[in-house]
């Protein structure tokens, strides 16, 4: 037999969820080791009428298919040395090894390390003004206020590209992290910013200027 297969059609191996520590067999030490090594558990029985020794000759040979050498158990002649029947018992008995780092377990989600890639978290977008506080303050006809977004941040990669949006008076001169907005005419400009980053998220940002006749 192996991990996939047993020669004797009656018998079969399943894939199934290892029973908790509050329900049968308790108090097993397999279970905790199986849960501290994220590692697949197998467990097989036998019935009565088998000896002792001859359920560990049996165990001995199931480890050493599934582990496939790793772990010296000593020689199957051996085995059969210690092959002395010590009688049945009635009812059956459960056995369990683990192997750690096997395949074919369900995995209960707490350990190992995961392929799934972290969520891409959003950038911060942010508009500095010059003049500062430009939105608390009225501008004049002609007068120019810069506006600067390179202080947009992103908390795991980097800030990709910057995109600029004017409505209202004036005219806005753009360029990458940067912008300016010229009162051309008197009344209220809003400059909007939204920013990408690597990932592909994005953030946005707005400031109101106003500018009155002098």
């Amino acid at each position: 037999m192996n991990e996939n297969y047993v020669s004797d059609s009656q018998y079969e191996l399943k894939t199934d969820i290892l029973s908790g520590p509050d329900q049968p067999p308790y108090g097993l030490l397999v279970h905790k080791t199986t849960w501290d090594l994220n590692a697949t558990s197998y467990l097989f029985e036998t019935y009565s009428g088998v000896g002792l020794s001859k359920r560990i000759q049996w165990q001995k040979q199931v480890v050493r298919q599934l582990v496939g050498g790793e772990i010296d158990l000593g020689s199957a002649d051996e085995d059969e040395g210690d092959n002395e029947e010590t009688g049945g018992d009635d009812g059956s008995e459960e056995e369990e090894e683990t192997d750690k780092g096997g395949s074919g377990g369900e995995d209960d989600g707490t350990g190992g390390d995961s392929d799934e890639p972290a969520e891409n978290e959003p950038p911060v977008a942010k508009i500095a003004s010059s003049p500062s506080r430009a939105a608390t303050r009225t501008f004049d006809l002609g007068d120019t206020v810069a506006f600067d977004a390179t202080g947009s941040s992103d908390p795991d990669g980097e800030i990709a590209s910057y995109e600029w949006r004017h409505r209202g008076v004036g005219t806005l001169d753009r360029s990458g992290g940067t912008a300016e907005l010229t009162f051309t005419d008197c009344g209220r400009a809003r400059v909007a910013l939204r920013v990408t980053d690597d990932g592909g998220a994005t953030d946005t940002d707005e400031v109101v200027v106003v500018a009155n006749r002098g």
